[in-house]
This record gives structure tokens, sequence and C-alpha cells, in this order.
């Protein structure tokens, strides 16, 4: 807060905004918005923003690091899709008093717009149903995004799997290892592999996929460096296979868990 021109006493800010910016700039293909019950999140083009559901100056240090920990939260789980690096860069605390704006760092409702999506390809079906692919899928992303948004809490079994998957974006020399902490995750969550499998309706043969390609075929990105010679680099398949299904465990267990705090 700052004194009002007349000395009268302390004047409520107008406004008060978290602001990041991030890279790339494309990240997220479309505006991304969430509402908290504390603050509002919208993410665009390269600025991520949260605005105070009730204007205070200054922003209380645990509701700034909860609003941080959701917005790195929500670009993780944009990650699981993308598969690119990103730099959210550390925030600024921005308080509005009329024509006034004060700035200082900070430390370190779901949807989209949907006039902003160009077609990507237009078909009719046999029944005169019109399908725009592009919008499908960023309709599809966004619901994703919603559904991870209020179960990403700092220390939740969720968060972690996905930070691991963040590491093996970050690590590609060591990609299977941490995409193997997921797996291990889970059957830690359940108790045992078999628990998780029927938890979260993994085949048998997918499991034992993962650890094969992680465990005992001699590649690169495995879990064996510096105990095999003759390692071979993991093919694009390979990889590709890997991600899409880890990708289907961590979103299948982020629909089935309600509130994700272990």
């Amino acid at each position: 807060m700052i004194r009002d021109g007349i000395g009268t006493g302390l004047v409520s800010p107008d406004g008060v905004e978290l602001e990041w910016i991030y890279q790339p700039v494309d990240f997220f293909e479309v505006v991304y918005k969430y509402a908290y019950p504390d603050f509002q999140m919208t993410v665009e083009n390269g600025r991520a923003l949260a605005v105070l559901t009730t204007p205070h100056d200054p922003v209380a240090p645990g509701l700034q690091q909860r609003i941080a920990d959701c917005m790195a939260g929500i670009f993780l789980a944009r990650q699981l899709r993308t598969h690119r690096e990103f730099d959210l860069g550390p925030p600024t605390v921005q308080a509005h008093y009329g024509s006034t704006t004060t700035t200082t760092k900070a430390f370190t409702v779901g949807g989209i717009v949907a006039e902003a999506i160009p077609p990507d390809v237009i078909t009719t079906d046999v029944d005169g149903n019109v399908h725009d692919t592009r919008a499908e899928r960023i309709a599809q992303q966004a619901a994703t995004l919603d559904l991870f948004a209020s179960k990403l809490s700092r220390g939740s079994v969720l968060r972690r799997m996905l930070e691991s998957y963040s590491h093996a974006v970050d690590d590609p020399d060591d990609e299977w290892i941490h995409l193997y902490e997921i797996r291990d995750a889970l059957g830690t969550h359940y108790t045992s592999h078999r628990k998780a499998r029927a938890a979260v309706g993994i085949t048998e043969g997918e499991w034992d996929r993962v650890g094969v390609l992680a465990n005992v075929e001699p590649i690169l990105q495995g879990r064996h460096r510096g105990h095999r010679d003759n390692l071979r680099p993991a093919t694009r398949e390979e990889l590709l296979e890997v991600r899409q299904i880890v990708r289907g465990w961590i979103e299948t267990f982020a629909q089935q868990v309600q509130v994700d705090r272990e």
C-alpha cells in the first residue's frame, strides 16, 4: 500500500498482479486462462500473468509462493504435450494505484479464446458434421490443463511425475532414467507394480515394455550408463513410444486422483 496524497492514511491498490516473461513465446499455442480462488491466471505470447482477486500490497509471501507453484505447474503440464524446454523466468509484482504503478521483484475459469484459433484442417463427415482439427486439438489441450491445474500442489505425486518428465526433456542423454522414475512413482504410490497397473489401467505388456527398454536393452538413454559397453542411441520410434506411454500414465493418474497432496 501507499499513503494518500494528503497524509490521511494508506490507500489500497486498485489491482495487483504477478508477471512472468517466458520463453519460447509459442510454448502455448493460444491464450490459456484459469481462475483460482485467490487469483486468475492468463498465459499468452511469452507473458504469464496472475491477477489477484482481492488486491493487497504487499502480497503475502505464502500467497506469492502458492501462485508461483501453480504457474510453474501449468507449464510442467503443458510440457507434457510439447516435449520442449521452457524458461519461466522470475516474476515481478505490480501494484496499481490509479495512474501510479509500483513494481517489485517477487521471490524466486480454465479455457481458451476460441476465436483466436485459425483452422488447421476442416473436414465434413458423412453426416454433415464439420470438424476443425486444430480447434479440437486446442480444446483438448485446454481441458487437460484444466484437469491438472487444481492437482499440482508442491510435493504431490502428480507434481513429482511432471517434474521427472521435465528432467527427461532437459537431460535427453538420460531421458529414460527420468521417465522410469514415473513408473517407480506409480509403483510406490499404489504399493506395488501390480496394484499400480490395475489402478491406472496399464497393460502388463506396456509396463514391461518401458522396463525392458530402460533396463535391459543396451541403449544410451537407459538406466545402465557406465555399466555396459556398446550402448546404442535409442531410435526416434523408441523415444516417441516411451514418451507416449508415460504421458498416458500421467494423464490417467491425473484423471483418477482427487486431491493429490502426498
